[in-house]
């Protein structure tokens, strides 16, 4: 229903039609093609991806990391949705808003900047692969080229100086140990910044004086 009869003449809904039809490109002769065919989605070409592309040439540790991450937190919000339409920077940015608000195996909220790069990374591979096999089989190519991660990125994560004490604060308190392997450890410490488990395991011949 696009108006009523009395405020809207039959060539004026003929123009309104016309107008629907070219905004939905539902006249293409892509359009065609992809109507004469069963619907692709976004599941079928993700495990055809893994299939060609992951298994036959990505390494072991990466097939099992990138499978890993594509099947529990890529395919199960988008296994259904029509391939073409998964190029889409609205449903980006919500998958985005998902992952930030999904509870992880760790019982945290939210997934790191990174692992939403990469969660975005294997959509994208998984669109861009299955576009270049319909080229080259002379099947119309599916949309564009994938959507740009540097108009959908959340904000990187502000990285904190970590906490250090001053050369005069050090000092203080290996002046003030009470014993004189406090003091050892202190000064270790202080001056060469090892792990807490490294300093532990010192022993004294493991101590060099250092030439003038």
């Amino acid at each position: 229903e696009i108006g009523a009869i009395d405020k809207m003449t039959m060539s004026g809904a003929k123009r309104w039609l016309a107008n629907y039809i070219e905004e939905k490109g539902v006249n293409s002769e892509a359009h065609l093609a992809r109507s004469q065919s069963s619907v692709f989605s976004f599941g079928d070409a993700a495990e055809l991806w893994r299939q060609r592309q992951l298994i036959a040439c990505g390494k072991p540790s990466s097939q099992s990391s990138m499978g890993c991450e594509l099947r529990k937190h890529v395919v199960p919000l988008l296994k259904n949705i029509p391939l073409e339409e998964v190029n889409d920077y609205s449903l980006i940015r919500d998958l985005i808003a998902t992952w930030q608000e999904e509870e992880r195996e760790d019982g945290e909220v939210g997934y790191s900047y990174k692992s939403i790069k990469n969660f975005f990374g294997h959509i994208r591979a998984v669109y861009n692969f299955y576009r270049d096999e319909t080229a080259q089989k002379g099947k119309p190519r599916i949309g564009e080229w994938f959507v740009k991660w540097e108009r959908i990125a959340p904000p990187q994560p502000v990285e904190e100086e970590q906490p250090h004490f001053s050369t005069s604060v050090t000092a203080a308190i290996v002046s003030r140990a009470k014993t004189q392997m406090q003091r050892a450890l202190f000064a270790t410490a202080g001056g060469s910044a090892p792990r807490g488990g490294e300093s532990f395991a010192l022993h004294v011949e493991d101590v060099r004086e250092q030439p003038n």
